[in-house]
């Protein structure tokens, strides 16, 4: 039920506090920790008394501690707690619903200096799952951010991994990476929704189903490192407002509907050694395309 609590503290005792459900039509399974404080919106900070084994609060936000103790899961930060925020250099996993409706202004990764080991090595991980095929069957909840009308940036570290199924939706932050970072991956959906208006994406490996569906972007830059070789189904799906995209030379196939809907889109640019084969159906449907060079 709805509460007005402001400070909670969990006992030593504590062992467990959540449950692994699958979401998004099973292609994610993730810790239930959001449903515990879904109605305490006026939550700012959870405390983690002195002994517990399994949980640790840092300034207030809750994380789960690996075998060796150390606090590396980010399970949740209070809706109520506001201004700027920095996830530590410890943290490798983000998980599903940490920054529900949330009240921050910015969120920023503490990042390795440039000539440590672990400076541009994939370690952290946002949100889970991996998409089987396009649906838009979700609960906001568990979006590792969603519905955050205060947030104004993200800023992304050069040990970023991947981007799991619809990690962000509803909101309009800016999303800013280090270009240094090599992503294993960028899940279905992970950007469903969203509003920001431009995109500069470091290099990443594999793009899944719609992960750019249905967003504001005008504009998106893939690193000339990136690897992926599909497009896949629906990935730019009713992206009104996309004017122009360069399809980098990795890519092989473009997949059904994947620019379909982009009323906007008149000019698509296939840089020089394109190694595409195959169009899907749909792929440009009810585009105004006036300009496709390859």
């Amino acid at each position: 039920a709805s509460t007005k609590i402001k400070e909670l503290t969990l006992p030593a005792r504590l062992k467990t506090i959540y449950e692994i459900i699958s979401w998004a039509d099973g292609d994610a399974q993730v810790k239930s920790i959001v449903d515990v404080f879904y109605s305490n919106k006026t939550l700012a900070a959870i405390h983690v008394e002195a002994g517990n084994e399994f949980f640790a609060s840092i300034d207030g936000v809750l994380y789960e501690r690996n075998s060796k103790g150390v606090a590396d899961t980010l399970l949740f930060c209070p809706p109520g707690k506001t201004g700027n925020f920095e996830v530590p250099i410890e943290v490798t996993k983000v998980e599903n619903g940490a920054f529900n409706n949330t009240k921050l202004s910015k969120i920023t990764f503490a990042e390795y200096p440039k000539d440590h080991e672990n400076y541009g090595k994939p370690l952290l991980e946002v949100g889970n799952g991996a998409m089987s095929e396009f649906t838009e069957s979700y609960d906001l909840q568990y979006c590792v951010i969603s519905s955050a009308s205060k947030l104004r940036s993200i800023h992304f570290p050069s040990h970023l991994k991947k981007l799991g199924v619809y990690s962000f939706s509803n909101m309009s932050a800016t999303m800013n990476f280090n270009m240094d970072a090599h992503l294993e991956s960028i899940e279905g959906g992970a950007f469903i929704y969203c509003m920001f208006s431009e995109l500069n994406l470091p290099a990443v490996d594999y793009i899944g189903y719609g992960a750019f569906s249905q967003t504001e972007l005008t504009s998106i830059t893939f690193h000339p490192n990136s690897k992926f070789t599909e497009m896949p189904d629906y990935l730019f799906y009713s992206c009104y407002y996309l004017a122009e995209i360069e399809i980098p030379a990795s890519v092989e196939a473009i997949g059904m509907e994947a620019f379909s809907e982009c009323s906007e889109l008149t000019s698509v640019v296939f840089q020089e050694g394109s190694r595409l084969r195959t169009i899907g159906s749909s792929a440009f449907a009810g585009t105004s395309i006036t300009d496709f060079v390859m």
